[in-house]
């Protein structure tokens, strides 16, 4: 059965059919025996073997080679494997049927590297690359609109995105497509702080804090009972690295929008002197790690790891190392490891920002010689995607009692380690389910996930704000500034802080560098599109 054609516009309100949704859902959802029997199916769009038959160009897009016919080159960011060499080459090469020569960009140099091979006219299939680079790529009309492609020979890739708002962040005025966004496979995740609770218990502390003030009263009796002997929180550097104490003044990120829809940068909201004053007090009161200001996630981590440090900001993948390190190399139980959720005011406020982003966007060159192939091969991983990314049942992985995913190891992680690499787009709603399984492949990951993130979702729902400015377009003075602004507030933040400077008298110098940066560029833009859209 052939799908309806649906033109792309800029109101793309079109995107999700009920009964295509259906006919995906029931594709990607469940496992099959065999590859053979997938595509029997579950294909909706035409093959490419169709298409190459009738000969005919669909819409405005170009003809497909089809597989066999033609060898794609895979341009991804950079990651320590060898994509060529890996089990997911093959198995990406069965279930779509086209051969595939994978690159990545440099750990350094990345961005330096993509735009001088694009200048150089280096000609790629297809590009994984990041927003910025997206941005950069399509500022200097290096990408080719993708409309017609996905009309045509995109279908699964076009229903799986369930958000279907978020094509307009990757689409110009006029309702052109320049990329695919790869989403964040579980919005809802939290950050947490991860703490020693055996040390814990040993100073009379039997719950974890849920608030602010329960938060700090922990902290001051860790500090009385062992003085310099650990240290107490640690973090890293920047204002992003306390979300979960941010929360509690319901600050959940840079630029927000007050009640009456006014755009607002972080320092002018009503509760950043008293955030800001908090932090101060946990620093002067040696409660905060000492070095603050030049701390890195990675350096949280090793000192949780080695037992310097009783509580730390951590995350389900850091938690892996820090609590293998903990219980197998220390000697401590699972259970002396324990978790603070995003904690709450004294008023019961509690704001923690969606991860509703995007991990990687796949765009084509302007000069891709095979585009059509390009978007049916993204389009056969998401229709395939439960065996590409999870595996196959019985194999990879089984379902618990509640149709939950469980990784059978070791076999999940020899052959899925780096599946995840290889993804562009995903059936969203499918994914959440089925990453799931990356999660519970390390016992120590999963404790953290169901302890944090899955107990999060359960008890307090309500803590989620959405991203005020998830939809807006790739484009403006707040795609080409922000990342500045950002930079400047969070050196002005650690200094405060750490005391080398003052919140009030070194707030004017401050918005001078602030403005200098484009603030209020920035500010505008961010005002001015979110008034027309929420309209």
């Amino acid at each position: 059965m052939k799908m309806k054609k649906k033109k792309f516009t800029g109101q793309i309100s079109w995107l999700l059919g009920i009964a295509m949704m259906s006919s995906l859902l029931a594709g990607c959802g469940g496992s099959a025996d065999s590859l053979q029997q997938r595509d029997t199916e579950t294909k909706e769009v035409p093959s490419s073997q169709e298409a190459t038959d009738v000969g005919e160009t669909k819409s405005e897009a170009d003809p497909l080679k089809g597989p066999g016919n033609v060898t794609l080159s895979f341009l991804g960011f950079n990651l320590d494997f060898d994509p060529n060499a890996d089990v997911m080459a093959g198995v990406i090469e069965e279930a779509t049927g086209y051969k595939t020569q994978y690159s990545m960009l440099p750990s350094d140099g990345a961005d330096e590297k993509l735009i001088a091979d694009v200048a150089g006219g280096v000609k790629y299939d297809i590009l994984k690359v990041t927003a910025g680079q997206f941005q950069k790529l399509l500022s200097q009309g290096a990408l080719m609109p993708l409309n017609d492609l996905l009309d045509t020979y995109g279908q699964n890739i076009v229903n799986g995105l369930a958000d279907e708002k978020m094509w307009t962040t990757f689409s110009d005025d006029q309702g052109q497509i320049y990329g695919i966004p790869f989403m964040n496979e579980f919005p809802r995740q939290v950050d947490f702080i991860a703490c020693r609770r055996d040390l814990m218990e040993k100073a009379g502390i039997t719950k974890m804090p849920t608030t602010i003030d329960e938060f700090y009263n922990c902290l001051v009796t860790l500090k009385e009972y062992y003085g310099d002997e650990y240290i107490i929180f640690s973090t890293h550097n920047g204002w992003t690295s306390t979300r979960c104490i941010s929360s509690a003044f319901g600050i959940y990120n840079d630029w927000m929008v007050d009640e009456n829809g006014q755009v607002q940068y972080i320092t002018e909201h009503k509760n950043f002197k008293a955030y800001v004053d908090f932090m101060k007090k946990l620093y002067d009161e040696g409660l905060l790690d000492s070095e603050f200001a030049v701390n890195t996630s990675n350096t949280v981590s090793e000192k949780l790891s080695s037992g310097q440090a009783i509580m730390g900001l951590s995350n389900h993948s850091s938690q892996i190392a820090i609590s293998t390190s903990l219980v197998e190399n220390m000697g401590l139980q699972m259970e002396d490891v324990d978790f603070i959720c995003p904690l709450k005011g004294a008023d019961g406020t509690c704001s923690y920002m969606r991860w509703d982003s995007v991990n990687y966007v796949t765009c084509l060159l302007k000069n891709c010689e095979n585009a059509a192939d390009a978007i049916n091969y993204i389009d056969l991983k998401v229709q395939n995607q439960e065996w590409i990314c999870i595996g196959e049942k019985g194999v990879h992985f089984d379902l618990d009692e509640n149709g939950n995913y469980i990784p059978i190891m070791p076999k999940f992680a020899d052959d899925k380690t780096y599946a995840w690499w290889y993804i562009n787009a995903t059936d969203t709603d499918a994914y959440a389910q089925q990453w799931q399984a990356r999660v519970k492949k390390s016992e120590y990951q999963k404790d953290a996930f169901d302890r944090t993130t899955n107990y999060t979702v359960e008890h307090n729902p309500d803590i989620y704000v959405p991203n005020d400015f998830l939809y807006k377009p790739a484009a403006g003075a707040y795609t080409e500034k922000n990342t500045a602004l950002l930079n400047v507030f969070q050196d002005y933040f650690v200094q405060v802080v750490v005391g080398t400077n003052d919140l009030d008298s070194g707030m004017d110098a401050f918005m001078n560098d602030w403005t200098a940066s484009g603030g209020d560029e920035v500010k505008t833009d961010l005002q001015t599109w979110h008034t027309e859209y929420y309209q």
